[in-house]
């Protein structure tokens, strides 16, 4: 870490996500500030303001609780703060509480905030690496567990919409950890002769327009999914795009429904949502093969 500008900040999760190695090495750039997620980024916004670039370990639930710091004390003021979001998405059994399922539909609402969610690691080290070159806020969300070694998709500089499959006729748009759901999507499709094309969105703020203009032009239909709530999510901002442009393709949206999400395996969430390659397909089948009749 030769950057001496770089403090790590958690809230009682030094373990949870991962910090005990920067912790014993860095001690004085270390900062443990217990269950206080609120001072946490305030603090962050305080360093940040005198010339250091905090990094910000939180679980997407907890970071609920400071929503107010993430707005005022740090993208009010554009600090350059970097928050790493885990537990993104749908967390399975750590229970009803823990559901990260909300940092998408109101990050997306804050000013001057850009947000990543890479799907392997990869694309992670990308988004870290453009972060950590930010004047700016950034926020970085992965899910629980463990993201993808290997690469899901094209090992390329890019921080906006990646292209993983060419396709005909439709085209499947995940990000983060539903990204490696819409591979095994298109791989159950070409079973069904169906090739949709995939794309990774690697930045869901600011989208990446021109690319996805150009995905907007070229197809019949459009499929998003998430692991979030569908209100304020990546399918919304596609539809509203279409009907700013005024494009002719048909949209379907995944994503968690207005509920509160049950404790249930991951899977099992999945199943009840219908986020499973199986549904996705049904889904879009039913509307092409209405097109063709």
């Amino acid at each position: 870490m030769n950057d001496e500008r770089v403090v790590c900040f958690t809230a009682a999760m030094m373990t949870g996500v991962k910090l005990e190695k920067f912790a014993r090495e860095f001690p004085e750039r270390f900062f443990d500030v217990g269950i206080a997620e609120s001072h946490m980024l305030t603090m962050a916004a305080g360093l940040a303001a005198g010339g250091m670039r905090p990094w910000v370990f939180i679980y997407s639930t907890f970071l609920q609780r400071a929503a107010d710091q993430l707005m005022h004390d740090i993208a009010l003021q554009n600090l350059p703060v970097v928050i790493m979001v885990d537990r993104a998405g749908l967390s399975g059994s750590d229970g009803d509480t823990h559901q990260g399922v909300l940092d998408i539909p109101w990050g997306r609402a804050v000013p001057n905030l850009e947000i990543f969610a890479p799907c392997d690691e990869n694309s992670l080290k990308e988004a870290m690496l453009i972060a950590s070159k930010r004047n700016g806020p950034t926020l970085i969300r992965y899910p629980r567990g463990s993201i993808p070694a290997k690469n899901l998709s094209p090992d390329i500089e890019n921080n906006g919409i990646v292209k993983i499959s060419d396709g005909k006729r439709f085209a499947l748009l995940g990000y983060g950890a539903s990204v490696e759901t819409m591979i095994k999507t298109r791989e159950l499709a070409q079973t069904k002769n169906f090739s949709p094309a995939l794309y990774d969105v690697r930045r869901v703020k600011p989208l990446d327009f021109e690319t996805l203009d150009e995905i907007l032009k070229n197809n019949e239909l459009v499929a998003t999914l998430e692991e979030n709530y569908m209100s304020g999510g990546l399918g919304e901002a596609v539809a509203a795009r279409i009907s700013e442009k005024f494009f002719s393709v048909k949209l379907i949206r995944f994503g968690v429904p207005d509920v509160c999400v049950r404790h249930a395996t991951q899977d099992e969430q999945r199943e009840l949502y219908g986020l499973t390659p199986e549904n996705i397909l049904n889904e879009c089948a039913k509307i092409l093969n209405d097109e063709k009749n």
